[in-house]
This record gives C-alpha cells, sequence and structure tokens, in this order.
C-alpha cells in the first residue's frame, strides 16, 4: 500500500494500492477491495499519487502521475474523471501526487508538476486555480511536494517536501509559505 487515509467516522483505513482502493476495518482488520481493474466501473487508475477523502459525500479523490485526478465512489467503487488536460481549465495539469480535500470550500488540493506546485481544483467542473508556485518564493522554494494536511481548521496546509527537504506551511488566504522543519 502506498496512501492512506481514515475516515472521518474512524471505522475505517482506506488504503491506495497502486490503482486499487481498499478499506480496512479499524477494529477487525477486513480488507475489502472497493476499486480497481476489476472490480468498480469507469476509467481504470494506472497508478494512484495520493489519496484525500470527501467524507460527508463518501468519495475518494486520487491523483496520478499523468495530471488527472479521480473520484471513487466509497460505496460503490464507481471511478470518474475530475479533471485532466481537457477536463477543466487552469493550469496545465502534469504529474500529480498528494491530495488534501477541503470541505469548507470544497476544494481538492493537489501537488503538481512533479510536486513543484500546489493547485485548487474544483470537484464539480474540474477547474484548476493556482495556489503555489515554485518561483512565488525564492527562500522557501516548493521542490519535490510529497505529502500534505490541512490544519483542522483549512486555513494552513502542511506539505512534506522531500527536495527541499521540509516540512512547510502555506496560509491558504495570504499564500505566505514559511519553513516549520528543516
Amino acid at each position: 500500500p502506498d496512501y492512506i487515509e481514515i475516515d472521518g467516522a474512524q471505522q475505517f483505513a482506506y488504503v491506495m494500492d497502486y490503482g486499487a482502493l481498499q478499506r480496512v476495518g479499524l477494529t477487525t482488520g477486513d480488507r475489502v477491495t472497493i476499486s480497481s481493474r476489476s472490480v468498480g466501473s469507469g476509467p481504470t487508475i494506472p497508478a494512484g499519487r495520493g489519496l484525500t477523502l470527501d467524507n460527508a459525500r463518501g468519495y475518494a479523490y486520487v491523483p496520478d502521475e499523468n495530471g488527472r485526478v479521480y473520484r471513487i465512489s466509497l460505496t460503490r467503487g464507481v471511478r470518474s474523471l475530475v479533471t485532466d488536460r481537457t477536463t477543466g481549465s487552469g493550469p496545465s495539469p502534469s504529474s500529480m501526487r498528494a491530495a488534501a480535500y477541503d470541505p469548507r470550500t470544497d476544494r481538492i488540493l493537489v501537488a503538481n508538476r512533479g510536486g513543484a506546485e500546489l493547485i485548487e481544483v474544483d470537484p464539480t467542473t474540474g477547474v484548476r486555480t493556482l495556489m503555489a508556485a515554485p518561483a512565488s518564493s525564492p527562500a522557501n522554494p516548493l521542490v519535490n511536494c510529497f505529502a500534505m494536511d490541512l490544519s483542522p481548521d483549512g486555513r494552513q496546509l502542511f506539505a512534506v517536501d522531500n527536495g527541499f527537504n521540509a516540512v512547510m506551511v502555506i496560509d491558504r488566504t495570504r499564500r505566505d509559505r514559511v519553513v516549520l522543519a528543516k
């Protein structure tokens, strides 16, 4: 398994293993494949590069290395495309990894261009908006954002950048970023 998220009710862990999404019972350890090449329907996910959950709607969002973000129904395993080069508009998507979902703004935050920039994706329209670019902060550059998570209030994004070898905090309103640990 490559990525893990715990559901809001803290009953299940959702695990992304290449293109397969599995649900694991936290008290039982029971493992069920929800979506894969042979389970569920919709476009095949070649290799997921992140995982985040929309607990209220029952979706997982998965970015991939080809610049796509997929939505997977947690109950039916149905996969659909949220955004790619021809779906949605905004900064050109490529080599996506790491994801976080913000229920307050209904946006998927994704590391784009190999983790060198951060974008927000509208899960309904696929529209992409630039949140942080590598050149926008030379003192605290994004090099290779590999993992991310939101603060409980959604105002800050914590990003692990294994190219810059740092944990960064990005203020989502001002778009400022600072190194928390290096």
